[in-house]
C-alpha cells in the first residue's frame, strides 16, 4: 500500500479495497445470479445469438461472476467500461461490434447508459427492471420487461 495524500488517492484505496471485496465475496459463494438468468441466457443461445456483456462494471468483479457461476457456456465475452479512457457505454459497444465483427440486435440493460449506447449504435433496447433500474430511465428503452423469464417471449 502507498501513501495517500488526495482525496483522489482514498477514493481509489476505497474502491480497490470493496472491489478486492466484491471479488472474495462471489468466489467464496457469496453471490446469487438474477432469477431466471440462466434459464434466459440459454434460451437466447438456442435461440442462434452470440452473447456479450458491456459493463460498467470492474473487469476482476465481472471475471469473477463469469467464472465462479459457469457462464461461459451462454456467454462469448465479457468488456469493462474500464478498457476505454471515456467511460462511455456507447463507445464500449462500438469497440464490441468491431472488435467481434457482430451485428447486434439487441442490448438488455437497466440503466440509461444501456438504452444510449443502444440508440447510439442503432440496437433496439429491452429494458429490465431491476434493483438498480428507475422508471424515468426505462421509458427510454424500445421494449421493457419485469423479469428475465420475458425474454424468452420477446427475443425471436
Amino acid at each position: 500500500m502507498g501513501v495517500y495524500t488526495s482525496s483522489k488517492g482514498y477514493t481509489e484505496l476505497a474502491n480497490g479495497l470493496f472491489q478486492k471485496s466484491l471479488v472474495n465475496s462471489i468466489n467464496t459463494g457469496k453471490s446469487k445470479l438474477y432469477d431466471f438468468v440462466e434459464v434466459a441466457l440459454s434460451d437466447i443461445k438456442d435461440k442462434g445469438y452470440d452473447i456479450f456483456i458491456a459493463s460498467n462494471g470492474d473487469e476482476k468483479y465481472l471475471k469473477a461472476i463469469y467464472n465462479y457461476h459457469g457462464l461461459d457456456k451462454y456467454i462469448k465475452n465479457i468488456y469493462s467500461i474500464n478498457i476505454l479512457n471515456s467511460g462511455s457505454k456507447s463507445e464500449l459497444v462500438r469497440h464490441i461490434i468491431v472488435s467481434e465483427n457482430i451485428q447486434p440486435r439487441y442490448i438488455i440493460g437497466d440503466r440509461l447508459s444501456d438504452f444510449k449506447a443502444g440508440m447510439e449504435n442503432g440496437i433496439e433496447t429491452i429494458g429490465c427492471r431491476f434493483y438498480f433500474s428507475k422508471d424515468e430511465e426505462l421509458k427510454q428503452a424500445d421494449y421493457v420487461i419485469d423479469s428475465l423469464k420475458d425474454l424468452t417471449n420477446l427475443i425471436k
